[in-house]
């Protein structure tokens, strides 16, 4: 497939179907992640991969409200340690910057998942001091995303997004 046809395959689909993915694509999809463009090279991020059935269910409810995650076939919980990027820019960039890898390292990871037919969304809403203790992340991390990816029988349709003109300025 081509990358134009991989970023309208793509969508954030939550109508997943536990099915196995083989530990070979779970490692493309994750490493997909860690090619992710981040702040000064400094890959603030460690990735957990939750590949256990009933581990991921446990997400459910304490953690994370979202239901429709129990049918997940892998949840990655994606954290940023961003101490470094705090020496360097100070914490309001830091904070920014941890944020910014962490969508782009979960996009890469869903562009994978959708170019080997699986799909997943990225998911913010959950309880961080929950998730942190869950995956037992290190002190100086915080949970950030939640990548939930599963197969699918029901592919959402394509959703409209608002008209190219209205949210496009070029400035010559």
């Amino acid at each position: 497939m081509d990358f134009k046809d991989l970023v309208y395959k793509r969508r954030s689909n939550r109508t997943l179907t536990y099915g196995d993915i083989p530990a070979d694509d779970v490692r493309l999809i994750l490493e997909a992640g860690l090619r992710a463009p981040n702040a000064c090279n400094y890959q603030s991020w460690h990735l957990y991969c939750i590949t256990d059935k009933a581990k991921v269910s446990a997400l459910v409810p304490d953690i994370c409200p979202q239901e429709w995650i129990k049918n997940a076939s892998v949840a990655v919980v994606i954290t940023e340690d961003n101490r470094r990027l705090e020496e360097r820019w100070g914490k309001e960039k830091a904070d920014i910057f941890v944020a910014e890898d962490a969508g782009a390292c979960a996009q890469n990871m869903l562009l994978m998942a959708a170019e080997l037919g699986y799909a997943g969304v990225f998911v913010g809403n959950f309880d961080e001091e929950k998730c942190r203790e869950y995956v037992g992340t290190a002190e100086n991390e915080r949970p950030v995303l939640i990548v939930p990816i599963g197969t699918y029988e029901i592919e959402p349709p394509l959703r409209d997004r608002k008209p190219f003109e209205e949210v496009v300025t070029f400035i010559n």
